[in-house]
């Protein structure tokens, strides 16, 4: 068994059944549900081209899919459209009217009017008449890309003005973000230089939030070791005097032994 491809021509396919028939050099072929893709089936209408795989067998040959899909569109102008009516007719170049439903009109973006350029594609209804498949309207699609297209604003050689606010390229900032730099030049010329934006300092130590630090820890004072060789010399000491007691036993102070009660004395309470 081989593969290959062949070009035919739909004659119809029913979705309900999930079965057609396409005319090819060879004959008829049958187009089964396994050989059309899901979406691939609102285009199989009569009269489409198909590019086929097919695969020989000894039974002859059998569609295992459809690759290509092309819908032939001829050239028309709308004769006349009814908005109320919601249908129209087309003038065919070969001199036949085709029916034009407002739906497949709305399909292609726009509700026609008269002496408009449509490309359609034609099929046969169960009356006999031709009625528009496909539609679409070339003039507006031109139209409509022309508008997208974004509008240079035409500034001379001369104008001291047109380099304003010229982006530069992106630069990395130190945190490794990227901002875009733009640079005012007056003169007329390309003065275009990458810069970057400077990284704010960060502070190297953060205070704790509710606990401010206190004097002690922010400046610590050093203190001198205790001299117990050289103490304090007072005139008397109170004996009463707990405190006075306290420092006397610690050796940090000693009487010199004159009366408490003279007039040049010192004592310690």
């Amino acid at each position: 068994m081989q593969n290959r491809t062949t070009v035919a021509v739909l004659k119809f396919y029913n979705p309900e059944k999930g079965f057609g028939f396409a005319v090819t050099a060879q004959g008829d072929l049958r187009i089964g549900r396994g050989a059309v893709r899901p979406e691939q089936v609102a285009d199989l209408l009569p009269g489409v081209e198909l590019t086929l795989e097919v695969l020989q067998g000894r039974d002859g040959l059998a569609v295992r899919s459809i690759s290509d899909i092309t819908i032939p569109l001829q050239r028309g102008v709308v004769k006349w459209f009814n908005e109320t009516k919601n249908f129209g007719f087309i003038a065919g170049m070969e001199g036949f009217d085709v029916f034009l439903h407002g739906d497949t009109a709305a399909a292609a973006g726009v509700l026609p009017w008269k002496d408009l350029v449509v490309d359609y594609f034609a099929t046969k209804s169960r009356d006999g008449r031709l009625q528009a498949a496909r539609v679409n309207f070339p003039t507006l699609v031109e139209e409509v890309a022309a508008a997208e297209q974004p509008v240079e604003p035409e500034l001379s050689a001369d104008d001291p003005v047109q380099h304003l606010f010229e982006a530069s390229p992106t630069q990395p900032t130190a945190k490794g973000k990227s901002v875009k730099v733009r640079k005012v030049t007056r003169d007329g010329a390309d003065k275009r230089q990458p810069e970057s934006r400077p990284a704010a300092a960060k502070p190297t130590t953060r205070p704790r939030k509710g606990k401010p630090a206190k004097a002690a820890e922010a400046q610590k004072v050093p203190t001198q070791p205790v001299d117990t060789d050289h103490p304090v010399l007072v005139d008397s000491i109170d004996a009463d005097n707990p405190f006075a007691a306290g420092l006397a036993a610690c050796g940090l102070v000693k009487a010199n032994g004159l009366d408490s009660g003279s007039s040049d004395g010192h004592p310690v309470h």
